[in-house]
């Protein structure tokens, strides 16, 4: 039952994170995946200004793509101890 709940919980923070990515992503017409990928390899040093209106959505964008990676990632590992077929077999069943 409690991984049922940690599962549960886990999806909604997923889906809780991918709104306000891609609201940056529309925002600024970029994946989160490339925005990260520039953000990492220090691609963006010319947004590095405080005064600059974006200098703060890009520390929360990162920050949030972060976090959201560490979710599915954490999901993942949980998955890799059970297959979807078990997965759905075992929410199905009445708390």
């Amino acid at each position: 039952m409690r991984e049922k709940i940690e599962l549960q919980a886990l999806i909604r923070e997923i889906h809780w994170l991918e709104r306000p990515l891609h609201a940056f992503e529309d925002k600024y017409s970029l994946l989160s995946y490339d925005f990260h990928q520039a953000f990492q390899a220090g691609e963006l040093a010319e947004f590095d200004d405080v005064d600059l209106p974006q200098f703060h959505d890009f520390l929360e964008w990162a920050g949030l793509y972060e976090i959201w990676q560490r979710r599915k990632q954490r999901y993942h590992e949980f998955m890799q101890q059970r297959s979807p077929v078990e997965q759905l077999r075992y929410a199905l069943v009445p708390a």
